[in-house]
C-alpha cells in the first residue's frame, strides 16, 4: 500500500462488511421473504396502481457521496445494491451538478438560484449569511402553497437552528425534525457537544428534543421514522418529502446494527471501514424507503429522487472503473460536482434509462413546480430549467450549460467543454476526465472558449464582488493549458 493511500485512509478494496449482496434479482428478494435481515432491505419488485397526475416526491439527499461510491456509476469499492436498484428501475442522470461544498450546495437546492444571487457562496462562513433569508424562495414554499404537505428531516446547514428554530417553517416545510451547526464566533461548526448521530441536537418543529442524554438515540433512525410518519398522517394531500442526510459525512463511526470487523492499528484504515459501513447503512435506508412507499401503496405515485450535496470527502481514494479517484470535496471540478442523481417512479420513469442532459441543483424547484403544477416564485430570478421532459421521455432540457461557484471562483460547463473562471479551459471526456486545451491553438476550443466566456459574462458580469474573473478571461485572452491535475481531482 503506497503512503499516500495510508495518509488518505484508502477504501481501496474493502468491501463494505454486513451489506446485502448486490447481485440479487428482484425475485430472489421475494422469495426471500420480508423476514430475511439482508433480503428485506432491497427494494421491493410489487408495483400498485397507475401514478397520479401530480406525483409525491421524496428527494432523498446523501452528504459527502460521491458518485464513484456507488455500483450504478462504475464505482467497485462498496457494494450500494439499493440505489444500484434504484438506478435500474429508473433514470440516471451522469451530467448532475452541484456546489462542491455543504452549505452553498443545499442553498442553491432549495432555492433554484445560484449562490452569487443568495449570497451562500461558502460553507457557513463570514463570506456567506448567518442563515437562508426567509425572502429566498424555495421549492418546499412553492409546493406547499400548490397543496402540498411538506416536511423536511436531516440536517439543515442553512443556519443555526439555535438562534432561528423556526427557519424550516418559515422556508416552507410544515414540519420538520433537523440538525443544524451551531455558531462559534462569526462562523457555523459542529461542536463538541452537538451530535449529528448518536445523542443528537434535534430540532423538531422549533423544540429542541431531549436525545442528547440517550447514547442509544441516532438521528438517522429518529429522521426517517419522522418523515415516514408525517407521510401516514397525511394521506389526502401529495407529500414532498425532503430526507437531508448526514450520512456518510464524518464523524465515521460504526451504526446501528453493524458489526465492524477487527479494526486494524492503522487509524486512516479503521476510519475507511467506519465510512464503509455508513455508506452502507446510507444505501439501506433508501431501500427501507422504497418499501415504505410500496407498503403505503404509493410507490407508483411517487418519484423519488436520489443525490448527494457534492463529491466524496478528499481524504479517501476509491476506485471507478478500475481508476483511483480521490474525492473532490470542496474542489472546483468534475470530481467535486458531478454528482449522483437517480430518479425513479415505475410507471412514469423508463427503466434502465441514462441521461446525459446537463442539470444542476437550481433546477430542483423548477421541476417540482413544474411536476406538481405549481406556479414559480414571482419578483426574483430563478436560475433553473425543468428536466421534467426527459423524467417523462418526451424531450430533452433546455439547459446548455451549468455554473458552479464556490467562494469567488466558480466554473460554467456545457456537454463537451468547462472554462475555469481563472481563465482555463479543460476538454471533457468523460466521467471525472478532461484535459487542458490552449484555446489559442485549437480551433474547436476556440469556439467553446468564445461560447462559454460570452455566457459567464452574461450571466455574472464583470463585478468582482460576485466571481473573480481572471484579466485574461475579461479582455478575451486565451490561456496556456493547465497543469494536468491528480488523478481524480480537478483543477
Amino acid at each position: 500500500m503506497s503512503e499516500r493511500s495510508r495518509r488518505t485512509g484508502r477504501a481501496g478494496q474493502q468491501r463494505t462488511p454486513d451489506a446485502p449482496r448486490s447481485g440479487w434479482t428482484r425475485r430472489d428478494v421475494l422469495r426471500a421473504g420480508a423476514g430475511a435481515a439482508t433480503a428485506s432491505l432491497l427494494l421491493p419488485a410489487c408495483t400498485r396502481r397507475a401514478g397520479a397526475r401530480r406525483p409525491n416526491i421524496l428527494l432523498v439527499v446523501a452528504d459527502d457521496l460521491g458518485l464513484e461510491y456507488l455500483g450504478a456509476y462504475g464505482g467497485t469499492t462498496f457494494s450500494t445494491p439499493n440505489v444500484d436498484l434504484l438506478a435500474s428501475e429508473g433514470m440516471r442522470f451522469t451530467s448532475a451538478f452541484a456546489t462542491p461544498a455543504c452549505a452553498p450546495s443545499r442553498a442553491q437546492l432549495l432555492t433554484g438560484r445560484y449562490p452569487f444571487r443568495t449570497g451562500w457562496i461558502t460553507n457557513a462562513g463570514p463570506l456567506s449569511p448567518p442563515s437562508l433569508a426567509p425572502t429566498e424562495p424555495t421549492f418546499a414554499r412553492t409546493l406547499r402553497d400548490a397543496g402540498y404537505a411538506t416536511a423536511m428531516a436531516g440536517k439543515w446547514q442553512l443556519g443555526s437552528l439555535a438562534e432561528r428554530p423556526t427557519m424550516p417553517q418559515e422556508s416552507g416545510f410544515m414540519e420538520s425534525c433537523c440538525w443544524s451547526l451551531e455558531r462559534v464566533g462569526t462562523r457555523l461548526r459542529p461542536t463538541p457537544d452537538n451530535s449529528r448521530y448518536f445523542a443528537p441536537r434535534l430540532w423538531r418543529n422549533g423544540v429542541k428534543l431531549e436525545h442528547e442524554t440517550d447514547p442509544a438515540a441516532y438521528a438517522p433512525e429518529i429522521e426517517f421514522a419522522f418523515l415516514t410518519d408525517f407521510v401516514q398522517r397525511h394521506p389526502k394531500q401529495p407529500f414532498l418529502a425532503y430526507h437531508a442526510m448526514n450520512l456518510p459525512h464524518a464523524p465515521y463511526h460504526v451504526p446501528p446494527g453493524r458489526k465492524a470487523p477487527p479494526m486494524p492499528d492503522d487509524e486512516g484504515q479503521a476510519t475507511a471501514i467506519a465510512w464503509g459501513l455508513m455508506i452502507s447503512y446510507m444505501d439501506e435506508l433508501v431501500g427501507r424507503w422504497v418499501r415504505f412507499l410500496v407498503e403505503q401503496d404509493v410507490e407508483r405515485d411517487t418519484l423519488v429522487v436520489f443525490t448527494s450535496d457534492n463529491g466524496g470527502n478528499e481524504n479517501f481514494i476509491v476506485e471507478l472503473d478500475g481508476r483511483e479517484i480521490q474525492g473532490g470535496k470542496f474542489t472546483l471540478g468534475e470530481s467535486g460536482s458531478n454528482v449522483p442523481f437517480v430518479a425513479r417512479q415505475p410507471g412514469t420513469i423508463a427503466a434502465s434509462v441514462v441521461c446525459e442532459d446537463l442539470v444542476d441543483f437550481t433546477d430542483v424547484l423548477t421541476t417540482f413546480a413544474d411536476l406538481g403544477r405549481a406556479p414559480l416564485p414571482q419578483g426574483v430570478v430563478l436560475d433553473g430549467h425543468s428536466f421534467a421532459a426527459p423524467l417523462h421521455g418526451t424531450g430533452k432540457t433546455t439547459r446548455e450549460w451549468v455554473y458552479v461557484q464556490l467562494g469567488f471562483n466558480a466554473f460554467i460547463r456545457d456537454r463537451h467543454w468547462r472554462l475555469a473562471s481563472d481563465g482555463h479551459l479543460f476538454r471533457v471526456a468523460g466521467t471525472y476526465s478532461d484535459e487542458p486545451v490552449d484555446p489559442r491553438t485549437d480551433a474547436a476550443a476556440k469556439a467553446a472558449y468564445d461560447e462559454l466566456r460570452a455566457a459567464l459574462l452574461a450571466l455574472v458580469g464583470s463585478d468582482a464582488k460576485r466571481v473573480a474573473l481572471a484579466p485574461a478571461l475579461l479582455r478575451g485572452e486565451g490561456l496556456p493549458p493547465a497543469p494536468a491535475p491528480a488523478a481524480g481531482r480537478r483543477s
